[in-house]
């Protein structure tokens, strides 16, 4: 059975990954804006590896989104 935070980081990651593709952002790109290497976001949007607060602060700004979407504790 997956753990809570495991729902969080799958919901997160694909909030961003739908959100790029919406705004037709690449991972480069993103990881540009973010000043981040591409293989570090497409490690959040494969659902690889979580995506750290300070970064989906970050690219809620970016998106101009409600940062609480991308917040695992407000799930």
């Amino acid at each position: 059975m997956p753990k809570i935070s495991d729902i969080d980081h799958e919901r997160i990651a694909m909030i961003i990954d739908l959100t790029m593709a919406k705004r037709g952002v690449n991972n480069t790109q993103l990881a540009k804006y973010l000043g981040c290497d591409h293989s570090t976001v497409s490690g959040w949007v494969n659902r690889h590896r979580p995506v750290p607060k300070d970064r989906a602060r970050k690219i809620a700004e970016v998106f101009d989104i409600d940062p609480r979407l991308l917040d695992a504790q407000t799930a």
